[in-house]
C-alpha cells in the first residue's frame, strides 16, 4: 500500500485583488475584516504595511485609504513598468493574492502570511493615457503595459496569462 500527502490552501480571512488597468493605473483591494485590521495597524497609515515594486523597484502607493471592508490602494504605473511584484504584513496566515490585467482573466496566487508575491510580468500593449503637460514629450514606447503571471506559486493549475 502506497501513503500519499495531500497538501491544500486554508481559505484565510484576507483577500487581495489587483487591477491593472487600461489607462494605466493600478487599484488594489485587500479585503478583510476591519476590527482586525484596525488592530493590526496600531495607528500606523496604511501605506507603511504595503509593499509594491514594479520593475524591482518599490514603489510607494498614491493613495492608500481604510474602506469598511478593508483597504484600496490605487496608483499610476510607471512607465516601462512591465513587472509587478507585491506584499502586504498585516495578515498572518495564507491568503490570495487575484491578479487581473483588465479584461484579460485572473491569475491567482495563494501566499503564506508576509512572503512577496512572484512576479506579475506585463506584456501587452494597452491603449495610451491622454498626453499630459508632463507627459508631452513621451513617445508611445513610454506608455505600452500590460500584465500576465510569470509564474503561480499556488498548488492549482491555473494558467499563467491573463
Amino acid at each position: 500500500m502506497l501513503a500519499t500527502t495531500v497538501s491544500a490552501h486554508e481559505i484565510g480571512t484576507t483577500q487581495v485583488r489587483a487591477l491593472f488597468k487600461r489607462d494605466h493605473t493600478y487599484v488594489v483591494d485587500v479585503v478583510t475584516s476591519r476590527t482586525i485590521l484596525d488592530k493590526r495597524l496600531h495607528g500606523d497609515p496604511v501605506a507603511k504595511h504595503v509593499f509594491l515594486s514594479f520593475n524591482g523597484i518599490p514603489t510607494a502607493p498614491q493613495h492608500a485609504e481604510l474602506m469598511p471592508d478593508g483597504i484600496r490602494i490605487t496608483g499610476d504605473i510607471p512607465p516601462h513598468a512591465d513587472a509587478f511584484t507585491w506584499r502586504y504584513d498585516l495578515v498572518y496566515s495564507s491568503y490570495v493574492l487575484m491578479l487581473e490585467n483588465e479584461s484579460h482573466g485572473v491569475t491567482r496566487q495563494w501566499l503564506e502570511a508576509t512572503r512577496a508575491a512572484r512576479r506579475f510580468r506585463c506584456r501587452a500593449t494597452l491603449s495610451r493615457r491622454p498626453a499630459s503637460p508632463s507627459s508631452a514629450n513621451t513617445s508611445p514606447s513610454d506608455s505600452p503595459t500590460s500584465c500576465r503571471a510569470d509564474s503561480i506559486t499556488s498548488s492549482s493549475s491555473s494558467g499563467s496569462s491573463c
